[in-house]
């Protein structure tokens, strides 16, 4: 994995530091999706020094290098969730976004021919080569739906 990494992050004129390892090690063993901060705020407890600028560096050249996916929220700090050396380790998902919260949850669905289906017609349609597509509805969890249907 390490030469890999290594050999793609040269390709691109980047290094492998010390510091993008502390990053990448942070979501190990880990699901979910984090901020720049509660990735700095993993990697203290770790006891390692790194900045909080370091760490935000950091996110957006494994995101640039494929390594991460950031998810963008209106009005919240952006999450970013591992998804493997080669881009696949979670394979091709989407996402659900609490717009109260920030909360981010990952979904597959069983209707991907229907979506490919879609994709094949818009490629014929159109004469465009698409590469990737992102689905993401948008809304409230069920904790913060809850809140406000006591605030009603």
């Amino acid at each position: 994995m390490k030469k890999y990494l290594k050999m793609k992050m040269n390709l691109r004129g980047y290094k492998l530091t010390q510091q993008r390892k502390m990053v990448l090690s942070a979501f190990k063993n880990r699901k979910g999706h984090y901020t720049a901060w509660e990735i700095y705020k993993i990697l203290q407890k770790k006891g390692t020094n790194i900045s909080l600028a370091t760490v935000y560096r950091s996110l957006d050249i494994l995101t640039e290098m494929g390594f991460l996916n950031r998810v963008n929220i209106a009005d919240s700090p952006g999450r970013y969730e591992y998804i493997g050396e080669g881009g696949s380790a979670k394979g091709h998902h989407h996402h659900l976004v609490c717009t109260a919260c920030g909360k981010v949850l990952d979904f597959e669905i069983g209707l991907m021919s229907v979506i490919q289906k879609i994709q094949i017609d818009l490629e014929m349609r159109f004469h465009f080569i698409i590469t990737n597509h992102h689905i993401r509805f948008e809304g409230y969890c069920e904790n913060c739906a809850k809140k406000l249907e006591l605030n009603d």
